[in-house]
């Protein structure tokens, strides 16, 4: 556990003394911020008057607002992490030190989810002020807060692996974008797949899956998808590694 924690450690160092931690806080919360005006903009002039909670009116459209920005940013987040290594050759300094590929990858990935977690819990102020003006429902925002959490979390397994790909960090972020939002967008069109497609492309889309969050309902289903999700991308991460191995670059 003390070299998992050495790598932790040695992570945030290296966010904490870059330039793209502190772009990448800023764009999200520049971002979440417009998105969560513009929902109370909208809820206050055109949905409270139809009697719609604020939960439904204002908080449910922020949370999806807020899973696209995460697509946007987290790919900004991953791209280094083991682009950068390549790209400078500690890669290969970094899989000589006594520790287990999982380790390091798994290191890499907590670093980034602690960062994330942060950058997320910053945005907890708006239902704080929100909550001096209207009465809300903890349950369902903290809900919707833990749906976001899942989102991010699985994308960043994604921008694991493919900066494990890569040694530039640019095309990691461009490609880890774009699964993402692949991702996201998967059953805008799912009517054309049939009722057994449907229901398939429906279970993949992390939209879909943030929106029942959003509206309170912890369905088991979004968790274990999202979990399985990131495990498996993870351990495609680790057999990226692996292929060091093969190509006997180790």
């Amino acid at each position: 556990m003390r070299r998992f924690f050495t790598l932790v450690k040695k992570e945030f160092h290296i966010y904490v003394n870059s330039f793209i931690l502190y772009a990448v806080t800023t764009i999200f919360l520049l971002l979440s911020g417009y998105f969560f005006f513009t929902a109370v903009i909208r809820f206050d002039t055109f949905l409270i008057v139809e009697g719609i909670s604020v939960e439904e009116g204002l908080f449910r459209q922020f949370f999806l607002d807020m899973v696209h920005i995460i697509c946007l940013t987290i790919p900004l987040l991953t791209m280094r992490l083991f682009a950068e290594e390549k790209k400078t050759g500690t890669i290969e300094l970094l899989l000589t030190y006594p520790v287990k590929d999982m380790e390091i990858i798994l290191a890499k990935y907590i670093t980034c989810l602690i960062l994330f977690t942060g950058m997320l819990l910053m945005t907890a102020v708006y239902p704080v002020v929100i909550s001096k003006i209207w009465k809300l429902n903890v349950k369902v925002i903290l809900s919707g807060y833990l749906g976001l959490f899942l989102v991010g979390s699985s994308f960043i397994s994604i921008g694991l692996l493919i900066s494990s790909f890569t040694k530039d960090q640019i095309t990691a972020a461009m490609v880890t974008f774009g699964i993402c939002l692949f991702f996201l967008s998967i059953a805008f069109n799912a009517g054309w797949a049939g009722y057994t497609g449907q229901k398939i492309l429906v279970h993949l889309s992390f939209l879909e899956h943030a929106d029942k969050f959003g509206k309170g309902v912890i369905d088991t289903a979004s968790v274990f998808h999202c979990l399985i999700f990131t495990i498996c991308f993870i351990l495609f991460t680790r057999e990226s590694l692996r292929s060091r191995y093969w190509r006997g670059l180790r």
